[in-house]
């Protein structure tokens, strides 16, 4: 449980630390090395959270945020953002599975009696938050089949990290309470969910931004090289 929410919060100072600095500064490519480290070992440790105590949902969400990671890794290191055959592979794999979760929400194959970590937390998760975990890991490799080119993709990925990053350490807060005794039950409650997002937020917005940023000006010159020709 520590290893996991310390990782986390280890990472998210490096993505803050990655979004201040320029785009052409060289200490972006062993500041992105160490924030994936540290993404990978919450991810980890939010995997073994998810077999020790067993939830279903805990398990898939982390597995959704180790797509998100290996994607992102791919994104950085691929000399162009045409996808190769093995991502192209793994996104099919991630799309397959998504589908089969939502089925399996859908139908009540994953039910309350599977799961009972998300019987106690999110009592209709079966019905409505699987399918919807389904969907967002088919999108997810659907849009990276698709994937464009320029330094989009970079920031694109890293708000994908960020808000599975934040996703994996709320469930596992929220799964194993470890504020339960801290004070008033809705006070500690609310702050399992809570203080992930607070911390997160800031962080997927500052890549939004630069995202966005990084947008117009591929859209500017690109327009500027059509007038040319």
């Amino acid at each position: 449980m520590a290893t996991q929410t310390t990782a986390a919060s280890a990472a998210v100072l490096a993505a803050l630390r990655l979004a201040l600095l320029p785009h052409e500064d060289a200490r972006i490519r062993p500041m992105s090395r160490i924030f994936g480290v540290l993404m990978g070992i919450s991810i980890l440790a939010g995997l073994g959270l998810a077999i020790v105590q067993p939830s279903v949902l805990l398990l898939i969400v982390t597995l959704l945020a180790t797509y998100t990671l290996i994607a992102g890794w791919r994104a950085t290191t691929r000399q162009t953002a045409e996808p190769s055959t093995a991502d192209r592979m793994m996104s099919g794999v991630v799309i397959g599975t998504g589908l089969l979760t939502v089925m399996a929400g859908l139908t009540g194959m994953i039910g309350r009696a599977v799961d009972p970590a998300l019987a106690a937390v999110m009592p209709v998760a079966a019905s409505v938050a699987l399918p919807v975990l389904g969907l967002v890991g088919a999108f997810l490799a659907v849009q990276d089949v698709l994937e464009e080119p320029g330094r989009v993709r970079i920031g694109r990925h890293m708000v994908r990290m960020l808000t599975a990053l934040a996703a994996t350490t709320t469930l596992t807060l929220v799964l194993h309470r470890p504020l339960a005794g801290l004070g008033a039950d809705i006070v500690a409650e609310g702050a399992h969910w809570v203080v992930p997002v607070a911390v997160t937020l800031p962080m997927i917005a500052m890549w939004a931004v630069r995202l966005r940023r990084a947008a117009t000006a591929i859209g500017a010159r690109r327009r500027t090289q059509e007038a040319a020709n």
